[in-house]
């Protein structure tokens, strides 16, 4: 039986119509739920409450890695739509030691990081002296460590365990952003995360014996005293 082409073309005309409707229909509902923090995840075919990670540091023109693939390449980042779990985060940029740290998305929650500081692979020397005197830079390098307590690889702050080394350590002091630490082990001087995590070897000193260690330019110079002489490295630019 052939269908006539007036009805043929109303019925094409419904279907199309039917069509679009459904698909705007089933868009907006995603969009929707996006709006709302849920998403779809198709493996378990359920749809879930979505998490975020939030980073913010410098340098501002750093590259983010998440699960080792290129998602972002500017500081402050926000990835979103997140199904909740573990990720690897890492941030780079050419000429400093990656920010690397695995992050646990929570659903409906926000995990930020937003004292992220990259330092350079390579510190510079600087020739420059500082003008202080020895007495003033003791003092001050001091006072970088009143909230620390060192019990052999155990380093405090205001009494909370930051993290256990493998080895004692030799000396502790607080960067200036209050954020991370700077620690001596033997001839190493390293920077760690508040979190105990993240821990990196800025230089190497030529020494073992404790130093004193003062800051400036917001912690981009870093100054340590060898045999009552000051030196100074350029850790981030």
């Amino acid at each position: 039986m052939k269908i006539k082409p007036k009805l043929l073309k109303r019925f094409l005309f419904i279907i199309f119509w039917l069509l679009l409707i459904s698909s705007f229909c089933f868009f907006a509902f995603l969009i929707i739920l996006k709006a709302n923090g849920y998403t779809i995840n198709l493996k378990s075919r359920k749809i879930i409450k979505s998490g975020m990670i939030i980073l913010d540091g410098k340098p501002k023109n750093a590259i983010i890695y998440l699960n080792q693939e290129k998602i972002l390449t500017t500081l402050p980042g926000k990835i979103t739509n997140l199904f909740p779990g573990d990720y690897e985060i890492t941030i780079s940029y050419q000429g400093y030691k990656p920010w690397q740290k695995s992050i646990t998305v929570l659903p409906g929650k926000a995990s930020a990081y937003q004292n992220i500081i990259l330092f350079l692979e390579t510190p510079e020397n600087i020739s420059e002296p500082l003008k202080i005197n020895l007495e003033d830079f003791k003092n001050e390098a001091q006072n970088n460590t009143q909230e620390i307590e060192l019990l052999g690889a155990e380093i405090y702050l205001n009494k909370r365990l930051i993290t256990r080394f493998s080895q004692n350590i030799t000396a502790a002091f607080v960067f200036p952003d209050k954020y991370h630490l700077v620690v001596q082990i033997e001839n190493e001087i390293l920077i760690i995360d508040l979190d105990g995590s993240n821990i990196q070897s800025l230089f190497k000193l030529t020494f073992k014996t404790p130093t004193s260690i003062v800051f400036r330019d917001s912690g981009k110079t870093i100054y340590y005293l060898k045999d009552d002489q000051i030196y100074g490295k350029i850790i981030q630019k």
